[in-house]
């Protein structure tokens, strides 16, 4: 599965889980990374860290509401945006059945 900046994905299952990859940095402390000079799409995929946000707020804050009632004043432990490697983001695809509807920059 090749991730890339732009792509959103969405479960029909888990409409709070929706996402999108908005950008992304190199993570020049792994053995993978080659060149600081190659731009971040030429980098091996074990160098890059993932930037990505929610993209339904609406669904969001009712999965907040309803693990945390109303009366919270954060989504903590619940992230509406974070970065993460390949791994992590390929995990969460796959455990909320998700399909990639956008992949445009």
């Amino acid at each position: 599965m090749k991730l890339e900046v732009g792509q959103v994905w969405e479960s029909k299952e888990f409409p709070h889980e929706n996402f999108r990859i908005y950008d992304g940095v190199v993570d020049t402390t792994v053995d993978a990374f080659e060149d600081e000079f190659m731009s971040f799409d030429e980098q091996p995929e074990s160098c890059k860290i993932f930037f990505w946000e929610r993209t339904n707020h609406k669904e969001f804050m009712k999965f907040v509401v309803d693990k945390k009632g109303l009366n919270s004043d954060s989504t903590y432990p619940y992230a509406w945006c974070g970065e993460c490697k390949k791994s992590s983001i390929v995990r969460k695809i796959k455990k909320n059945n998700m399909n990639l509807i956008n992949a445009t920059k």
